[in-house]
């Protein structure tokens, strides 16, 4: 467990802070799991919530275990066809469709990797500094262009733009092992839904 590694280095008060900004993490993906990103889909398309989960529940297993989206793919797509079966809505194109979305969703930004930009302003609250609001629209701007690299080579630029410490960075990659998990079955729920919507 690295977190522990990472607590040896740090004091009781950052600790408890971290725990914060696991339960924020857990928070804001459980909302985008299973409310945000389904009543999206649920809106715009003939799919039910109820169709949705059923069909997304084994792939969003695999990918929280795995803390890989792209291991949950192939298996998502097939889910994914069969719901259109049953919604009579599937063709040969929507396959193809289905299979030219699905790497190009986990490649480009979305929710699951987007989520980790909330350590930033977690690590300026944590050492004692002020994060304004157009530091958040500043954070976001640059952080959607920049997560198509690795959080890892991200945050040191971010960082260093919005003035937290360095030092922060050690327990970032430290708890992005406590954070993966749901991380992933975030992105495989985006997965799940961008390619419903793109048919």
């Amino acid at each position: 467990f690295p977190v522990t590694i990472a607590a040896g280095t740090i004091s009781t008060e950052d600790f408890q802070h971290l725990l914060v900004y696991f339960v924020s993490y857990y928070f804001l993906a459980g909302l985008l799991i299973f409310i945000l990103l389904p009543i999206i889909v649920t809106h715009i398309t003939p799919v039910s919530y109820r169709e949705l989960m059923r069909s997304g529940k084994d792939g969003l297993v695999l990918a929280f275990f795995t803390s890989n989206p792209f291991m949950a793919m192939p298996l998502m797509s097939e889910q994914l066809n069969h719901l259109m079966r049953q919604k009579d809505m599937f063709c040969q194109d929507a396959t193809s469709t289905v299979q030219a979305l699905s790497p190009t969703v986990l490649t480009f930004p979305n929710p699951g990797k987007l989520l980790v930009l909330i350590f930033v302003p977690f690590a300026a609250w944590s050492g004692g500094e002020y994060f304004l609001q157009s530091d958040y629209a500043e954070m976001l701007i640059v952080g959607l262009f920049s997560v198509f690299a690795s959080a890892q080579v991200v945050m040191p630029g971010l960082f260093d733009m919005l003035g937290v410490k360095q030092s922060y960075l050690n327990i970032f990659i430290s708890s992005g092992v406590v954070t993966s998990n749901f991380g992933a079955m975030t992105s495989a729920m985006s997965l799940l839904s961008f390619n419903i919507l793109g048919i």
